[in-house]
């Protein structure tokens, strides 16, 4: 076979090898509006992952001002129950740890010698937001936050308190500072 003919035939595989299987066809059609209740019905359908134990290594980078810090957080949770997070920077030596549950929070930080042991209500009060194992556990998991399945609604979740869309404008969902 001539190279001429060899050229001819492998244009000829590309051309029909690269070519569509069907052609693109444009819609001008609408899509039809739906409601929020349907939009959270289906997100909430969606959200089949249950896990009971969940385990993750995390990389962190934090950019405060002028400050650069970088560390590695491992993550243990038990859906319902408690996360347990341990902070673990270049070395891999432990310097911080969290536990986590639905009504308390327990902080050890080895590198200033300090500890927290208290409800969240405390924990608000001392660090200026608090802390909540199902919000934490659904942003783990990568779950829509701030929907709740009982009431079918979103809500949206401000620094210590949470508004549902009804309420939104209320003085109650009016952002709490401590």
């Amino acid at each position: 076979m001539s190279k001429g003919a060899a050229a001819l035939i492998t244009l000829v595989l590309l051309f029909v090898a690269c070519k569509s299987g069907r052609p693109i066809t444009l819609s001008n059609r609408e899509v039809p509006a739906r409601s929020a209740e349907k939009i959270i019905e289906r997100l909430l359908a969606r959200d089949t992952l249950q896990a009971r134990y969940y385990t993750a290594k995390a990389g962190v980078e934090i950019e405060v001002a002028d400050e650069h810090k970088s560390f590695k957080a491992q993550v243990k949770s038990v859906r319902d129950s408690a996360a347990w997070i341990s902070v673990v920077p270049a070395l891999g030596i432990e310097v911080a740890r969290v536990l986590l549950t639905d009504d308390s929070l327990k902080m050890l930080d080895k590198l200033h010698d300090q500890y927290f042991v208290g409800d969240t209500a405390a924990a608000k009060k001392r660090f200026g937001m608090q802390p909540s194992l199902s919000l934490f556990q659904q942003a783990l998991l990568g779950k829509a936050i701030g929907l709740d399945p009982r009431r079918n609604t979103a809500s949206t979740v401000r620094m210590g308190s949470t508004c549902s869309p009804a309420r939104r404008n209320a003085a109650s969902c009016v952002q709490r500072r401590t």
